[in-house]
């Protein structure tokens, strides 16, 4: 049966009338084995969870009767030990040992390989449960079920399942460490619950084309029509669910190595823990809206996929996603962005964006893509674009600095029209490489700019009559454990400009600038680390941001010299 969320204990009642029913076991766990029953007659069972709220016993409802008739007696079943090998014979089915101890169990740890004679035709519950040193099992074809939590062997590295076997139980395989892969055959019509949960070295679960009950996509398992995804091998670190499957079974991704997954818009449930040990979870490709999403029916413990990123509107293994957050645009996927002949579906909140942040995988700027952002002052492309098309930046009026990759071969039309701003290109390779660039027609505003080649970090910088230019995007470097570029000439600098897309100021990156006056910083940066401004002459500060974005700045210790200047809000000038 299925555990009842908060239950500590099921109490299972028997019957063998149907009528009347009394409590027969008290069990911790989902399943349970009733041996030493009476060949030929029928046991009706039903059982309710039990929980302790506050001291007192708290009972769920009965689940439904269930009835089996006792058809086959248990056979005598013989085993042996030598050298490491346990080897069984008998006629019949192998007792199950829930509910006390194998005869082999003191020899658990010794066991490395076990041998089942052809005439057993079961592997009993907890057959196995332990045997931690077994790397090798031979099951006879006479074997047709395999008990729940027969195989708890962390050692166990294949297992041939024969073509006789028509049910496997719950947990049957859970645990087993080093089982990289298994192929259920086309007679199992039966998989119990987790019953290869916590394998996390199983890359695939293979299941026989003739099997009527399941099937597998690479290395998934599902049921035969495709619409519940039972389970995902442990291994597993990256998994497309096709668009049939309409549920998520509880327990389905016991994955400590998925990182990333993408989902159909057609997945209306995703059963409790589900991804309860994907810890290493970041990415959810979502092939659906927003609000589609959120109608899916989670149930419990699925953090893991709650808390990771999730990309709605994702169009395939190599499209594109994008979020807008706090003016943050973030471009994701692998591949070419898509061409926007009319608009791009960011493209309403073209005021809004104040920073994009383009993943690598992204292969390519699509025509239009970032078109008339009025509001965005500084952008890098990472390595993997190779192509920027029509109109990508056009009337980003605001732009002042931009990153370019050496692999960029082709910038399209009027990619950087009406640019007026833009006064910095950070450009990865040779000026022979730029030159052999594909340039579009009416770019001026990229080619007029100061192009700053072999670029190779985020930050440059220029010395000339004592005034200190610092230019590029994102963070400057700490300088604690080296000298900063510029330490030589420290004595000669007056004046410090730090351009606009520089979002930090490195830890020590003036100190000891003896003969600096004047600092004009940028209203991007957001951090200024210790020891920065530890210069004793600085009289004036000139931030291009007003007051209040003065005040969010996060400022390190030892820079009261910066702080107690006078600090010039708003400034314009150069």
């Amino acid at each position: 049966w299925g555990a009842v969320t908060g239950a500590t204990k099921y109490e299972i009642y028997r019957s063998t009338d149907g009528k009347s029913f009394s409590k027969y076991v008290t069990t911790t766990k989902t399943a349970y084995t009733n041996s030493k029953l009476t060949e030929g007659k029928t046991y009706y069972y039903k059982v309710r969870a039990l929980a302790v709220v506050k001291n007192t016993s708290v009972y769920s409802v009965f689940s439904s009767v269930k009835s089996a008739k006792m058809s086959e007696a248990y056979a005598d079943i013989t085993w042996k030990f030598k050298d490491g090998v346990l080897t069984i014979s008998g006629k019949g089915k192998m007792p199950d040992y829930d509910a006390d101890w194998s005869p082999w169990y003191y020899y658990s740890d010794q066991i490395t390989e076990v041998v089942i004679e052809d005439g057993v035709t079961s592997i009993g519950v907890q057959a196995f449960d332990c045997c931690y040193s077994l790397t090798s099992i031979t099951i006879p074809s006479s074997v047709t079920s395999i008990g729940g939590f027969a195989f708890y062997c962390s050692s166990l590295t294949s297992i041939t399942i024969p073509s006789s076997v028509t049910s496997i139980g719950d947990f049957a395989f859970n645990n087993c460490d080093r089982l990289t892969s298994i192929t259920i055959p086309s007679s199992v019509t039966s998989i119990g619950d987790r019953a290869f949960s916590d394998c996390s070295s199983l890359t695939s679960i293979n299941v026989s084309s003739n099997n009527t009950a399941y099937t597998s996509i690479d290395g998934v398992l599902y049921n035969k029509a495709m619409t519940k995804l039972i389970c995902c091998p442990g291994a597993k670190t990256d998994v497309t669910i096709p668009s049939s499957v309409t549920s998520i079974g509880g327990f389905a991704f016991y994955c400590s190595s998925l990182t990333s997954i993408t989902i159909p818009s057609s997945v209306t449930s995703i059963g409790n823990r589900a991804f309860f040990n994907c810890c290493n979870l970041a990415n959810v490709y979502y092939r659906g809206t927003e609000t589609q999403w959120a109608n899916i029916s989670i149930g419990s413990y699925n953090y893991p996929l709650t808390d990771a990123t999730i990309h709605h509107n994702y169009t395939g293994n190599t499209g594109i996603t994008w979020t807008l957050k706090d003016g943050v645009l973030t471009i994701s996927g692998n591949g070419k962005m898509p061409d926007y002949e009319g608009a791009a579906p960011w493209s309403d909140y073209s005021d809004e964006i104040t920073k994009v942040v383009i993943n690598y995988g992204v292969t390519s700027i699509g025509n239009l893509a970032l078109c008339g952002c009025n509001n965005l002052t500084s952008i890098a492309l990472p390595n993997s674009v190779t192509n920027i098309g029509n109109s990508a930046f056009a009337a980003c009026r605001t732009l002042k600095s931009i990153i370019i990759p050496s692999n960029v071969t082709s910038i399209g039309d009027y990619a950087f029209y009406d640019c007026s701003s833009l006064t910095n290109v950070f450009y990865r390779g040779t000026v022979a490489q730029w030159e052999k660039i594909s340039m579009g027609n009416d770019n001026e505003n990229l080619t007029n700019a100061t192009i700053h080649y072999n670029f190779t970090g985020n930050i440059t910088w220029t010395l000339k009559d004592g005034v200190l230019t610092i230019s590029g995007i994102g963070k400057m470097p700490d300088y604690e454990a080296d000298w900063p570029p510029w330490y030589y000439n420290s004595d000669q600098i007056t004046k410090v400009v730090i351009e606009d897309g520089v979002t930090s100021i490195g830890i020590e990156a003036f100190d000891g600038c003896s003969s600096l006056t004047s600092v004009t910083i940028p209203s991007s940066v957001t951090s200024i680390g210790g020891f920065a401004f530890y210069c004793k002459s600085i009289k004036d500060v000139y931030y291009r941001g007003t007051e209040a974005q003065w005040a969010n700045i996060i400022i390190g210790s030892y820079n009261s010299c910066l702080t107690n200047a006078t600090i010039h809000y708003n400034y314009t000038g150069a």
